[in-house]
């Protein structure tokens, strides 16, 4: 099985749109910042508001229900790898690869607490409480710690029920955080904050996610879900002052599979990652074998996570990764294979995300 390319951060990915804003709001940036062909599409501001729709790959936007969304499209980037949120989340967080950052993926092994991390609840994989370093969990200073040294002030829109949890204490850390109960609430929130010179404003829409794992990308609710992205976007469009720049990407994008293409895995290799990229640290063989996927050791891993893995993470990292054949995924007993959306690898779908530019 041929592996994808890695993704590219050299000018088309979510680590350079942090590092392109960050550059115009300060002057510096650690990475490059976009190509100039799609820096060019972006208008110049003293305030920018990036909508984050989790889940929302460029190739979904062709759904019925994504019309506006879609006729904003001004061009595509990739999200890092392993295609999954919190590694994206913390790479826009930081303006860092995930080699940098150390976040290497949604199930995270761990050393200084020898277990398994689930890096979304940072719990252990199965649930129990671990004693996690939260506030120093990724490098300092941050992009929101960047941008505030220099007079910008950056505010995150989060659902009200995020405030304070590890995930949001991880990721935000010297960003000012605000809560919305609704979608209507959302849009009002974000407008009302975009309303003062110098900020940087980043709002999370969770719902086309949460429907393309639960239901899939055939289902009634995932219309719903798409249909209020839309709108959330198309009401943004028409409330954020002209002098604004309005944008709009993703963490990742989302395949349906088959319980048929879902293989079950009990082997004695230590597995992490992701069901479409599963980190070993072992004997791979057993997982090759059972899956049909393509072994990555860990020295051709690193340019998929943007280099050599910086000296305090490289605990974290396996031997390898198992690359799952296009539109197959594998599970240990604790990896939810229950759900019908997926995402973590390298496919077009999973990988390639939207810039979409308010008109």
């Amino acid at each position: 099985m041929a592996i994808h390319p890695p993704p590219d951060f050299g000018g088309a990915s979510l680590l350079n749109l942090a590092n392109e804003l960050e550059r115009r709001l300060i002057g510096s940036s650690p990475h490059a910042p976009l190509s100039s062909e799609l820096a060019r599409a972006i208008p110049e501001a003293d305030t920018y508001v990036v909508v984050l729709f989790d889940g929302l790959g460029a190739r979904q936007l062709g759904h019925r229900s994504a019309k506006d969304l879609s006729a904003s499209l001004a061009g595509t980037m990739d999200a890092p790898f392993p295609t999954t949120t919190t590694v994206s989340l913390a790479t826009l967080a930081t303006g860092l690869t995930p080699a940098e950052h150390g976040l290497l993926g949604y199930l995270l092994w761990e050393p200084e607490a020898h277990t398994i991390l689930n890096t979304i609840h940072m719990t252990s994989a199965w649930g129990d409480r671990v004693v996690v370093d939260l506030d120093g969990f990724l490098p300092a200073p941050n992009l929101w710690e960047r941008l505030a040294s220099h007079g910008i002030e950056p505010v995150v829109v989060q659902p009200f029920n995020f405030d304070g949890s590890p995930l949001t204490r991880v990721l935000y850390r010297g960003a000012r955080f605000e809560a919305y109960v609704n979608p209507r609430n959302a849009v009002d929130v974000t407008r009302d904050v975009a309303g003062h010179a110098n900020r940087l404003i980043l709002l999370y829409v969770p719902f086309v996610d949460v429907a393309a794992h639960l239901s899939g990308q055939q289902s009634e609710a995932y219309e719903e879900a798409m249909t209020l992205a839309n709108l959330v976007w198309t009401q943004l469009v028409n409330d954020i002052d002209d002098d604004v720049t309005l944008l709009g990407t993703a963490d990742h994008g989302h395949i349906d599979i088959a319980d048929a293409s879902k293989t079950p895995l009990d082997v004695p290799a230590r597995v992490f990652g992701d069901g479409r990229a599963l980190y070993i640290t072992g004997d791979a063989e057993p997982v090759i074998a059972a899956t049909g996927g393509t072994w990555m050791p860990a020295q051709e891993l690193e340019s998929y996570l943007g280099g050599a893995v910086a000296e305090g993470y490289r605990g974290r990292m396996p031997d390898g990764v198992v690359m799952m054949p296009d539109g197959t995924a594998a599970f240990t007993r604790y990896m939810n294979d229950r759900l019908i959306g997926h995402h973590g690898g390298l496919s077009v779908e999973e990988r390639e995300i939207p810039l979409l530019v308010r008109a």
